[in-house]
């Protein structure tokens, strides 16, 4: 029931902003290009979708998002195993993405254009780090948490990389590597 009720507040919240907005242009008839009202806004996104010319774009977009998506959360989670279980990876990589983590992707633009011009190619590498970032953050933090003991008895097992990685490691990180790929 709690979960309607802020639903419901928050939908109102919008619905109430656009009302104040169209209200707004209404009352003060700014310049439409630099303040759009919102039926100028739905009425354009009406035509496009019945015309059809939406689509394209939707799709376009949609394809970008997911590509971009996949190679940042594939390089993410492979990354931050890598960081978690060995050291030399961790103080090389790790100091170097810990650098570069903190700066926006948005700020990142202007640097993409100039290195891949305006193609997909530097549309869909800019969505992957954006992905990037949070998902080795978590990988890697959810992998440094794993039980000492686990290891202790893993290694007493003499258990290789790939069977520590794919029995103790990946198993016991992947809540945490969910929270990276939600975030």
């Amino acid at each position: 029931m709690r979960v309607w009720k802020t639903f419901g507040l928050r939908l109102g919240v919008a619905v109430a902003s656009v009302f104040l907005w169209q209200a707004a242009w209404w009352l003060l008839r700014w310049n439409e290009r630099l303040f759009t009202p919102p039926l100028t806004v739905f009425d354009t996104l009406a035509k496009d979708a019945l015309s059809g010319a939406l689509l394209p774009d939707v799709v376009a977009s949609l394809r970008r998002a997911l590509l971009g998506y996949g190679i940042g959360a594939c390089l993410g989670v492979l990354t931050g195993v890598v960081t978690g279980t060995r050291r030399w990876a961790n103080v090389g990589l790790g100091t170097l993405f810990q650098i570069i983590r903190p700066i926006p992707p948005i700020a990142m633009v202007p640097l993409f254009v100039v290195w891949f011009g305006i193609s997909e190619t530097g549309k869909v590498l800019l969505v992957a780090v954006g992905v990037f970032f949070p998902v080795w953050i978590n990988t890697h933090l959810g992998v440094n948490a794993i039980s000492s003991t686990h290891l202790y008895l893993v290694q007493s097992l003499h258990a290789g990389y790939w069977s520590r990685l794919w029995n103790v490691w990946l198993p016991g990180a992947a809540g945490a590597i969910v929270a990276g790929l939600r975030t």
